[in-house]
C-alpha cells in the first residue's frame, strides 16, 4: 500500500462520521456528496456534518469509501481532480 493510500484509509475509517461528511464535503461538494449518499436534498448532508441526523450503515460505508479515494487521490492531485474523477471524467 503507497503511503497516501495509507493515509487516506486510515483517516477514512478513524474519523467519526459527522468528520468524514465534513472533510468529503470539502473535497467533493455538497452535490455531490448527497448524490453519493443516495438523498435529493442537500440539507440531509448539512445534518450529517453536524451529527444531527444519520443515515443508514451502508450509506456511512459507501461515504467513508468515497472519502478514501477522494482523500487518496486530492492528496495526490488536489480536490479539483478528485472532483472531475468522481463526475466520470477521471483524468
Amino acid at each position: 500500500m503507497v503511503a497516501a493510500d495509507y493515509a487516506a484509509h486510515t483517516r477514512a475509517v478513524r474519523a467519526s462520521f459527522p468528520q468524514v461528511v465534513v472533510a468529503l464535503r470539502e473535497i467533493l461538494g455538497l452535490k455531490l456528496c448527497g448524490n453519493l449518499g443516495s438523498v435529493k436534498e442537500t440539507r440531509a448532508v448539512n445534518e450529517w456534518a453536524e451529527g444531527a441526523r444519520e443515515p443508514s450503515e451502508a450509506v456511512q460505508r459507501r461515504l467513508r469509501l468515497a472519502f478514501q479515494v477522494a482523500g487518496a487521490i486530492a492528496d495526490v492531485d488536489g480536490a479539483e481532480v478528485a472532483r472531475a474523477w468522481f463526475q466520470g471524467l477521471n483524468p
